[in-house]
């Protein structure tokens, strides 16, 4: 199933909007235009990537962590939080799913927080706990934010598959009322 156009700039674009950070590659060059090449779930899975520049833990459980990416410069920098897809299974993609994009993003001038969560097939996964790993991530970016100088004010969320579903609902999280399973009091606030 083809996923993101070779070379796409569309995701970089609407981000660069939504966190105002310049349109630019390395150099301050303008990134090259989209070709009509789509990629497919796997050669995506297979591009190349760099290690994060950190892996930090947000729970106590193995698949509680997220890879975290920040580019070179002072900062304040804008994050994404990304979120792979899956079909919502451990057994299908992990964060590394989303390496490739991290890299592009940080070549950009954006952070990265590439989370994983507990998936169906681990011990605690499903109803609320996927939900409640994925709100405890994305919150936990209020803890690293000062130690890597990330922009509280310019978080996004992006999401591919399940992660799509899960980026609309940490979005959405703000608006859950105190009587829901997956009720906090004040979930970072997102910008996209």
């Amino acid at each position: 199933m083809p996923i993101l156009k070779r070379g796409s700039t569309s995701i970089v674009a609407v981000l660069a909007l939504l966190l105002q950070v310049p349109m630019t590659g390395a150099g301050g060059q303008s990134r090259p235009t989209a070709s009509d090449r789509l990629l497919t779930a796997n050669e995506l899975a297979a591009l190349p990537h760099r290690p994060p520049d950190r892996r930090i833990a947000y729970g106590k459980e193995p698949s509680q962590y997220g890879e975290l990416r920040v580019p070179a410069g002072a900062g304040p920098h804008p994050l994404v939080v990304l979120i792979h897809g899956g079909c919502f299974k451990a057994a299908y993609a992990t964060a590394g799913y989303f390496g490739a994009m991290a890299d592009a993003l940080k070549g950009d001038g954006i952070a990265t927080w590439n989370i994983e969560f507990r998936r169906l097939g681990e011990t605690g996964s499903g109803w609320p706990g996927t939900y409640l790993d994925v709100g405890r991530a994305v919150d936990h970016v209020r803890e690293i934010a000062a130690d890597y100088h990330l922009d509280l004010g310019r978080v996004a969320v992006v999401g591919h598959s399940t992660g799509g579903h899960l980026a609309m609902w940490a979005a959405a999280r703000h608006r859950l009322t105190r009587a829901s399973d997956l009720y906090v009091p004040d979930p970072l606030k997102l910008r996209g």
